[in-house]
């Protein structure tokens, strides 16, 4: 189904929602459609989120969000629609299990955790495609909450490194240096990188790095946050990069349709 945008479903209890709690949870569910946006795609045209509908179904406040945007070369109409579904792909991945969905940083995740978080005046939240007519209803229930909050929860610290394209900075509220997001495939992590290395990360921006550090990783092994005392730059494609057969030392064939990357972290996952 080609969606035109998102149903957000909030359940009312015995009390009418407080206007604030209404609009922090609109405003919740925005900046995650924002987050995975920025992780999807480093620089481009981005979409403005805008109420389409509002309506109200027996004790549910029902409203209808769809992206505002201008077309351009480098995004459709289909692209811009892109944070939505990774939204409720994630949404049902965490209905599941303790895991950081594709396209979500772990700040996305604790966003979802709050949402899925009853509260009073809205007891349950539910999100849905639409286009015409509704698909299938995700509610973000106690699982999603749950799972959600485990999927953050740092169990394992040690030294390693991550390789990715440096796809945000931000200024650190608490002990000064720049907060960032790096994305490896489609999954986000976060870093922490001291002061002294801003001027080095403002070049490195929306390029391919190499950060090594203490990284943070939760209880299914994915890499969380790194806390950053080294970075290098590394090419933004694999032209001119040692093939994964001669670096690895395997016979030729073997690794041939796989990057470097992709071999090196699952040795260090132990999965051969």
């Amino acid at each position: 189904m080609v969606g035109t945008g998102l149903e957000v479903r909030l359940r009312q209890g015995r009390d009418r929602a407080e206007l604030s709690q209404f609009t922090r949870t609109l405003d919740a569910i925005r900046l995650s459609l924002i987050e995975i946006d920025g992780v999807h795609l480093v620089r481009g045209s981005r979409a403005t989120w805008v109420v389409d509908d509002i309506s109200h179904v027996r004790d549910d406040l029902v409203v209808r969000l769809r992206s505002r945007y201008k077309v351009t070369k480098d995004r459709d109409a289909e692209d811009m629609l892109v944070p939505v579904q990774a939204l409720l792909n994630g949404a049902e991945v965490l209905h599941e299990r303790p895991t950081v969905p594709d396209l979500f940083a772990p700040k996305t995740v604790r966003r979802l955790a709050k949402i899925a978080t009853p509260t009073l005046g809205v007891q349950e939240v539910s999100l849905a495609l639409y286009n015409g007519k509704v698909g299938d209803r995700v509610e973000l229930d106690n699982a999603v909450r749950d799972n959600a909050t485990a999927a953050v929860k740092p169990i394992a610290f040690s030294y390693g490194s991550i390789t990715g394209k440096l796809c945000e900075l931000k200024s650190a509220e608490r002990g000064g240096g720049v907060r960032v997001i790096v994305r490896d495939g489609n999954h986000a992590i976060a870093g922490h990188v001291r002061r002294d290395g801003a001027e080095q990360l403002r070049e490195l921006w929306n390029h391919r790095v190499m950060l090594g550090g203490i990284i943070r990783r939760n209880s299914t092994g994915q890499a969380l946050r790194i806390d950053v005392d080294h970075m290098e730059a590394m090419p933004d494609t694999n032209a001119g990069r040692t093939p994964p057969s001669e670096l690895l030392g395997a016979y030729a064939g073997t690794l041939t349709d796989k990057q470097i990357d992709e071999r090196l972290d699952r040795m260090r996952r132990g999965e051969g």
